[in-house]
């Protein structure tokens, strides 16, 4: 039932999407700079292309952009829960339990 509803999800995007690119399909100017510093750089000439290819492209770069800055973000998490692994490796190596009361009575110490 729940596959059903994902297909159903997906297809509705999928309409919706085509309604978008079937409704936007005039071509647009893309100036890739302000009309003075055209001039001035270049071979920057102006683009024509059609508006729902802009809006899809904006759509993309907006959730790579997105993607890169949480993995960025969550850098550190990743990095601690790395730490983490390698040490419960390297206590279950030298065979001390993993819970700091037992490790206490074991007479393990200060691990």
């Amino acid at each position: 039932m729940l596959r059903k509803l994902l297909w159903l999800f997906w297809g509705v995007v999928v309409l919706a999407l085509v309604v978008l690119g079937l409704a936007n399909h005039e071509t647009v100017t893309l100036h890739l700079l302000p009309g003075g510093l055209a001039d001035l750089a270049g071979p920057f000439a102006p683009l024509e292309v059609p508006l729902f290819l802009v809006i899809a492209v904006a759509v993309v770069a907006g959730i790579v952009v997105g993607l890169v800055w949480e993995w960025l973000r969550h850098h550190a998490v990743r990095a601690e829960l790395n730490r983490h692994r390698r040490v419960a490796g390297r206590r279950q190596k030298n065979g001390a339990p993993d819970n700091d009361v037992l490790a206490l009575l074991d007479g393990h110490g200060d691990r």
